[in-house]
């Protein structure tokens, strides 16, 4: 298999630490026990909502940056969590164990040539061409 470089906007899947799953939930408990004077300020500030995390938990995280060039360089993400909020992972690598990511399924497979990757059609008309130009 070829192995996948890891690149700025790529989504890989992360698992989650029992350090990441306690400082989330954490967050999370913090902001509820002062739900009601968040929401009657309502000030724009940032609420920590969500179902409680644990470790193993695999979710979607966004590549931010980029330590390097090759396969096992280090990234950092912002995971998505089942909520309002999101998670800042730093210096993660590519791995099986809590802390590390994963690449997806398909993203394996077309890196591997086991699959074609999904090529976006063209635009066929001059509408779309120039909404997408925009």
């Amino acid at each position: 298999m070829t192995e996948i470089i890891p690149t700025v906007g790529r989504i890989v899947l992360y698992m989650l630490t029992q350090y990441d799953a306690d400082k989330i939930n954490k967050r999370r408990d913090d902001a509820n026990k002062h739900m009601l004077l968040h929401q009657y300020q309502s000030h724009g500030t940032m609420v920590h909502v969500g179902n409680m995390v644990h470790k193993g938990q695999q979710y979607p995280a966004l590549v931010v940056a980029v330590w390097g060039d090759n396969p096992t360089s280090a990234v950092n993400l912002k995971v998505e969590l089942d909520g309002s909020d999101n998670y800042w992972a730093t210096s993660r690598s590519v791995g099986d164990d809590p802390g590390s990511y994963q690449w997806m399924a398909y993203q394996k497979a077309v890196a591997a040539g086991e699959i074609p990757p999904t090529l976006h059609a063209p635009p066929d008309s001059d509408k779309q061409k120039a909404e997408v130009a925009r």
